[in-house]
């Protein structure tokens, strides 16, 4: 999620990073799913209107748009860090800590359990796997 960026800063960042084609495509998919036909913009400035037209569609809340998806994920604009909400990020953190922990106590178990088996540990893979899986 993007935080404190303002309207114009967002239009901006849009219009400098898009192509005109991409705006065209996005307007058009935008005005797909609303009541309402794509106000005709023209001019020197058309696409930084058609991009604020469809931030106003997609900032209303009474509006109900589909969710979209970045399928090239390099096709999104750079956005400084601290513009983003890391609160997902470091819920993702959480997550996964104890994972990795979970993982590191059972590989330490592991080099036990192999240095007390001495050089027969490597001989059986079969065993080896079974001591992991069961204990």
């Amino acid at each position: 999620m993007i935080i404190g960026v303002t309207f114009d800063d967002l239009i901006t960042i849009t219009a400098d990073f898009y192509m005109s084609d991409e705006v065209k495509g996005t307007v058009t998919s935008v005005y797909a799913h609303v009541d309402q036909r794509p106000p005709a913009c023209k001019g020197l400035g058309k696409d930084r209107k058609a991009i604020a037209d469809v931030l106003k569609l997609v900032l209303n809340p009474l509006v109900k748009l589909p969710t979209y998806v970045a399928v090239d994920i390099s096709r999104l604009p750079p956005v400084a860090v601290e513009h983003l909400d890391t609160s997902a990020l470091l819920q993702e953190l959480a997550i996964l800590r104890p994972e990795v922990r979970a993982i590191q106590g059972r590989l330490i178990q592991w080099a036990r359990w192999a240095r007390a088996q001495g050089p027969q540990a490597s001989r059986g893979p079969k065993q080896l796997m079974r001591y992991f899986l069961i204990s």
